[in-house]
């Protein structure tokens, strides 16, 4: 399962490779102010599923002198809350469980021209023909909503290799 200290520790581990602080240094004593919290939030969650497991072992207890909906509503309370302590599942930020999980910003869709494309085209020591350049730009557009966070480059580099016939590679 993946943990915050984990994380931390492989960034901490590749900020060691590079010497890029000193434990003295006010990076260093940041980065241990950061590990203490981490540490205290791993203990929490911790709680927070032993806790979770009394409710369920109670529940199966009691389950029988509840409502169905209450005996649901309490069930999928405690998968949820298993769910939400499980970091290496999505499940909350793609639902955007309770509003806490921003959208990832969507990048605008910027038209490209003729001269995009040959420029792009040349630093690939690629040679399009007219027909291939105008269907790189045809379709350049539903790629680019399709796949809103990459670069408008690599879309046209791409569509380049797409349309651009091997032969010719």
């Amino acid at each position: 399962m993946k943990t915050l200290k984990q994380t931390f520790e492989n960034l901490k581990n590749l900020m060691d490779k590079y010497s890029l602080y000193q434990t003295t240094d006010e990076v260093g004593v940041a980065l241990k102010e950061l590990s203490n919290l981490i540490d205290e939030v791993e203990k929490r969650m911790e709680c927070v599923r032993n806790t979770n497991k009394d409710i369920r072992g109670m529940l199966s207890i009691y389950e029988n002198e509840l409502s169905n909906d209450d005996s649901e509503i309490l069930q999928r309370s405690v998968n949820d809350i298993g769910i939400a302590l499980d970091l290496s599942d999505n499940e909350p930020i793609s639902e955007n469980w309770c509003g806490l999980f921003e959208e990832p910003k969507k990048e605008p869709i910027i038209g490209i021209s003729v001269d995009d494309v040959v420029v792009i085209a040349m630093a690939l020591l690629l040679n399009p023909s007219i027909a291939e350049i105008k269907e790189v730009m045809a379709n350049y557009n539903s790629v680019a909503e399709n796949e809103p966070t990459t670069p408008w480059e690599l879309i046209v580099e791409d569509l380049l290799y797409k349309f651009i016939s091997l032969e010719e590679i």
